[in-house]
């Protein structure tokens, strides 16, 4: 059967715009979508080739073609998990378990804006994407209708095995690199994540044990903390704080001075240092998982072991803190929605967002600097005459894309003061998250944020009046940036253990801390998990 000028000029137009899908590539790749579309698509070959077949043996049905617009999507869709995760994680895509972050992706792109902006936003996203899908529908009718000219659907069959055979001769000739035939293909590793989804869905009970074994471990505790002699403890969590940064000359150097500077001030006024290292079971990322492992003492290494934690019986550290009398504090200045899930961790009060007064110049991430929140939570909650404090709280500015550094406030007064950040940022960078891969000032403004996060965090312990002891560590390596995670691909963080009660940090130093805020470099870094157990053991007296 022939086909008129038209209908051929629509089914090449269709085809070229299917192989342009199948090509896509993000910002963040190092091969641009120029270079992608000078290759073929082994995937755009394989679903049309597919089609054909089918369409050569009957005529092309609805659910052929849904089939492949369906599958079309796949590629581009699991092409964004695949290459974004390593970019900004620093981990290889899990299909099984990371699909459960679309939710925090979708609240990393629509938090800063107000709540009606992330409805209207969220409903033209799914029109956009019901447009996609007719509009790529079509596209695959059009393609599919040139199965009814048997010598084109034939001729496109045979374009495609001189491609393989192209593509064999390349292998055979000892050719490396990249294939100067074919793009990367997403179906092949899109089949091979399935499979292992699966095999991941049939081992998921053996959480439970680990869950049982953790339980088992926690009743032959003790558990009084009477060694603490009643001391605040403060757990500050530094956002992509990792041992990367000690391991890498330049950022090594560049913090050396500060942290001499910051462990001068403390010892000034009374304070002693130890610092070592631990490992969470997350790097890159998804930071409420490495906090629930520090309080629960057992391995979260992701999404659903999380959701699995906050649905067993386990008994989290801050439950402890309650049963000796202290009020057990929450602070998480970015949570801005109620988290009835969180009172499985046995926090006696949440301080989420919405408690703090903040109406300053918007940050990046957590909208207020960490500096206010800090601030302003010394001033409403730390009073003389209150019980003892078990604090946890998770810090915001050293969030990545690090694009902002609030100013630096040595009068904490007026650090409390909203009025003090109607101001621009102290310093900027133009790193946003299409051109963060890679961007030329990625690892200078890793560094600012840090060194601001740090000196809050020094700050405010310079501000504790009463006996105190203070963690302050990071919650997991950062994201990819410059040269730090290819100096240290391990899940190391700092902890930096600080006390005005000399008593205190013994447990620390007999642990092997360090004395001062650079760890030892040939500290061997202690499991997230066991820090309820060391913990629980050095601080509390035999029942």
């Amino acid at each position: 059967m022939s086909l008129s000028r038209t209908r051929t000029a629509w089914i090449v137009a269709s085809l070229f715009l299917l192989h342009a899908l199948a090509s896509f590539r993000f910002p963040w790749e190092e091969i641009g979508w120029r270079a992608s579309w000078l290759r073929f698509s082994p995937d755009f070959f394989l679903l049309i080739g597919w089609g054909f077949v089918v369409s050569l043996r009957s005529r092309p049905g609805s659910l052929l073609e849904h089939s492949l617009t369906l599958l079309f999507l796949l590629v581009p869709l699991f092409r964004f998990g695949k290459t974004v995760m390593p970019v900004f994680y620093g981990k290889e895509l899990d299909t099984y378990n990371d699909v459960l972050m679309a939710p925090s992706l979708v609240h990393l792109l629509l938090h800063r804006y107000e709540p009606w902006i992330q409805v209207v936003l969220s409903v033209l996203a799914i029109a956009a994407a019901v447009a996609l899908y007719l509009v790529l529908h079509r596209l695959v009718r059009n393609a599919l209708a040139s199965a009814q000219n048997r010598r084109w659907c034939l001729s496109f069959l045979a374009l495609g095995q001189l491609l393989v055979l192209l593509s064999f001769a390349e292998v055979s000739s000892g050719s490396r690199g990249p294939s100067r035939v074919w793009t990367e293909g997403m179906l092949a590793p899109a089949s091979a994540g399935a499979l292992d989804a699966i095999e991941k869905w049939r081992e998921e009970g053996r959480y439970t044990e680990k869950l049982e074994a953790a339980r088992e471990r926690s009743e032959r505790l003790p558990k009084n903390l009477r060694r603490l002699g009643r001391a605040d403890v403060y757990v500050l969590f530094i956002e992509s704080y990792g041992r990367s940064l000690f391991r890498t000359e330049d950022t090594a150097r560049a913090f050396a001075p500060w942290a001499a500077e910051w462990q001068g001030e403390l010892s000034q006024a009374g304070f002693g240092v130890a610092s070592g290292y631990a490992f969470p079971s997350i790097s890159g990322g998804l930071s409420s998982l490495a906090h629930a492992e520090l309080l629960s003492g057992v391995e979260v290494r992701n999404r659903r072991a999380f959701d699995r934690l906050l649905a067993s019986d386990l008994t989290p550290l801050p439950h402890f803190f309650t049963q000796a009398g202290y009020r057990a504090l929450n602070v998480q200045p970015a949570t801005s929605e109620d988290w009835p899930e969180g009172k499985f961790f046995g926090f006696s009060e949440d301080v989420f967002f919405h408690d703090f007064p903040y109406d300053g110049h918007v940050y990046h991430w957590g909208f207020m600097p960490d500096q206010f929140a800090l601030a302003h939570f010394l001033a409403e909650q730390v009073r003389p005459d209150a019980p003892p404090l078990f604090v946890q709280y998770v810090s915001v500015t050293s969030h990545a894309p690090f694009s902002m550094i609030p100013p630096y406030y040595a009068d904490w007064a007026v650090a409390a003061n909203p009025a003090s950040y109607r101001r621009d940022p102290e310093r900027s960078y133009p790193i946003e998250w299409m051109n963060y891969a890679g961007h030329p000032d990625l690892q200078a403004a890793y560094m600012d944020t840090i060194r601001y996060s740090m000196e809050t965090m020094i700050g405010f312990t310079l501000q504790l009046e009463r006996p105190s002891l203070v963690l302050i560590l990071g919650d997991h390596q950062p994201p990819n940036v410059g040269d730090l995670r290819k100096n240290d691909t391990s899940f190391d963080v700092p902890v930096h253990a600080v006390s005005n009660v000399e008593g205190l940090l013994l447990p620390f130093m007999a642990f092997g801390f360090g004395d001062g805020l650079v760890p030892p470099d040939d500290f061997p870094s202690f499991s997230s998990s066991l820090f309820l157990e060391n913990f629980l053991t050095a601080f509390s007296e035999p029942d």
